[in-house]
């Protein structure tokens, strides 16, 4: 059942298109004002409209009663003015015009021309006046009805629509989706998803997108948005650590050395670069004119501690030449990513005396063909899914996002074997708990604090160890696994978006079971 009987508080944009609907689409969703722009599908349209008219109505009008959405813009809006104004007598209507028809032809010619679409200027010129005239007409003074100029001044028209809906320190109005933005010679169709620019971007992204936590850039790939760690502010420079809260994310790090040192346990901290760091090109365009923060959670610790934590970001973005390195559905690495991860990391490690047994060469590697989602595609919104459809659904299998090479070690190679964990461990994480061990007992012991980017490490890591641990605990080193393997080592291995939370650390968390 509609929450909105009548048309109470609902609002919808009369305007045709390449009249600021998508603009006016993008204000609402700012001020969360939940909002649908050119819905023909989800409405049950049929194109052209008027060869199906009765059919089309009331598929439309059976949408808007069993809709939440508030705000609607561009077609089939306008199509039907006439029944809205006697359907919802208590919703606002907004008109949305140009400074002239002349304008607003030059305008539309444009956009059409892209797409080699034939028009009859004569015609269109008339439909557009006579329509703009009879809305004008139809609803007049007496009902709640604006019209809004959008070549006027943005401030000017923002002023206007809060004033119009009541909102009380309304979001910037900004115009977004000009024709010069669309391409027809890019699989996306267009070269802006998202509106916006500058820090601006961020913001219509978070709202436009919210409550889902990922986004589909124009490339088809998916990022983190609305993420607890707001991951895109800190890499643009939107939040920052204070100077106190740099301190004091050191001097955990400081001191979880010390008090490791004091049980002959060494430490090494390495953190992986987020994917929109590392693949910063497919973010989506209207992010392009910002400048990535050049201090970060992730620089400042390993500036400060270079010889223990260690930030692989410029080691990721060299290897980018070797082929994709991270999944375009998930926050990790892929296969290959993986291998990186650990050659990087069996490196650091050969330089301090720990590996007993070669490195493992990418030659050592078995590849596969093999399809893959990720957990971000999952938590993208209904409405950006189907856009994804619509635009993308080409480069995909059925069952997969992708397709990709996946990496293993060939059986020759393998030496550790997992095995299982004590049944003191259980239930201690809400994670699995990995264990491995060498039946030679060659090489020291290890345990590994970890997260989702080591998923494809562990095991490549594991053939340098007598005994290896891998624990993935949030972010923290656990004095109980710490007492119950004594390892010669701790290794800690976790993606950068995490890396935020470190002032609100400990050096060695102790948990009460």
């Amino acid at each position: 059942m509609s929450l909105f009987p009548n048309g109470l508080g609902r609002i919808f944009v009369l305007g045709d298109s390449r009249t600021g609907t998508q603009s006016l689409h993008n204000y609402f969703l700012r001020n969360g004002i939940s909002s649908l722009h050119y819905y023909m599908q989800r409405a049950g349209q049929t194109d052209p409209i008027h060869d199906d008219y009765e059919g089309n109505l009331s598929r439309f009008l059976a949408f808007l009663k069993s809709s939440d959405v508030r705000a609607f813009s561009d077609y089939p809006t306008r199509a039907f003015y006439r029944e809205l104004h006697a359907t919802q007598p208590e919703a606002k209507f907004i008109l949305s015009t140009r400074s002239s028809t002349a304008v607003w032809v030059k305008s539309m010619t444009a956009f059409l021309s892209r797409f080699h679409i034939e028009m009859d200027i004569g015609l269109l010129t008339e439909n557009f006046e006579t329509i703009n005239s009879n809305i004008v007409q139809l609803f007049g003074p007496s009902r709640d009805f604006i019209t809004i100029n959008i070549d006027d001044d943005s401030d000017s028209n923002g002023a206007i629509l809060n004033a119009f809906l009541g909102i009380q320190n309304g979001g910037k109005f900004a115009r977004h989706n000009a024709s010069a933005d669309l391409d027809v010679q890019v699989l996306s169709k267009r070269h802006k998803l998202f509106g916006g620019n500058g820090p601006e971007a961020i913001d219509l992204m978070q709202s436009q997108v919210a409550p889902a936590k990922a986004i589909i850039s124009e490339y088809s790939w998916a990022f983190l948005v609305n993420d607890t760690n707001a991951f895109l502010d800190y890499q643009f420079g939107r939040k920052a650590w204070s100077s106190r809260e740099a301190a004091q994310a050191v001097a955990v790090v400081d001191q979880r050395v010390l008090e490791l040192a004091a049980r002959r346990t060494s430490y090494l901290k390495f953190i992986v670069p987020e994917k929109s760091v590392i693949y910063r090109e497919y973010l989506p365009r209207a992010l392009e004119g910002l400048e990535a923060a050049a201090e970060r959670p992730a620089r400042t610790l390993s500036q400060a501690l270079p010889h223990i934590v260690h930030y692989l970001d410029h080691w990721m973005h060299d290897a980018k030449s070797y082929g994709l390195l991270y999944f375009r559905g998930d926050t990790h690495t892929n296969w290959v990513g993986a291998w990186y991860v650990y050659r990087y990391i069996a490196d650091e490690l050969a330089k301090r005396g720990f590996l007993s047994v070669p490195r493992i060469d990418f030659g050592m590697m078995l590849p596969e063909i093999a399809g893959f989602d990720g957990d971000l595609i999952t938590q993208v919104g209904e409405l950006l899914r189907e856009e994804w459809s619509a635009r993308w659904g080409i480069t995909s299998s059925a069952e997969t996002l992708e397709v990709t090479v996946k990496l293993s070690l060939r059986p020759e190679h393998r030496h550790a074997r997992r095995i299982s964990v004590p049944e003191s461990y259980a239930g201690w994480f809400k994670r699995e708990t990995l264990v491995f061990e060498r039946p030679d007992l060659s090489g020291p012991t290890v345990v590994v604090f970890r997260d989702s980017t080591a998923d494809f490490v562990c095991d490549l890591l594991a053939e340098h160890f007598r005994r290896s641990v891998f624990v993935w605990h949030e972010g923290q080193v656990i004095e109980e696994i710490l007492d119950l393997e004594r390892p010669d080592l701790v290794l800690h291995i976790m993606a950068e978006r995490f890396i935020c939370m470190y002032p609100k650390f400990v050096p060695v968390m102790r948990v009460k079971w």
